[in-house]
């Protein structure tokens, strides 16, 4: 089994977690402040260095301001459709 940080729908995930943060008009260093990482944290999430677990996915999409369970709806929809 391959390992899932280099498939396509992982891809998904972190994209859309850096469209989410732009969107909201917000820095990887504060994004970082906003979570207790370092700024190296959320740029390796970004880069497919780093594994993103479930609750680590909604407490950034918290700390941009949106829904996690939307968030992650929208998500699912986007891993289905392959876009």
């Amino acid at each position: 089994m391959s390992n899932v940080v280099f498939s396509s729908e992982y891809q998904a995930i972190t994209t859309f977690l850096t469209e989410l943060r732009m969107e909201a008009g917000v820095s990887q260093r504060e994004l970082a402040r906003r979570i207790g990482r370092s700024q190296s944290h959320v740029q390796k999430i970004e880069s497919r260095q780093r594994r993103v677990e479930i609750i680590e996915f909604c407490r950034l999409v918290q700390a941009l301001g949106f829904d996690p369970e939307r968030a992650f709806s929208g998500l699912v929809r986007r891993v289905r459709t392959g876009q």
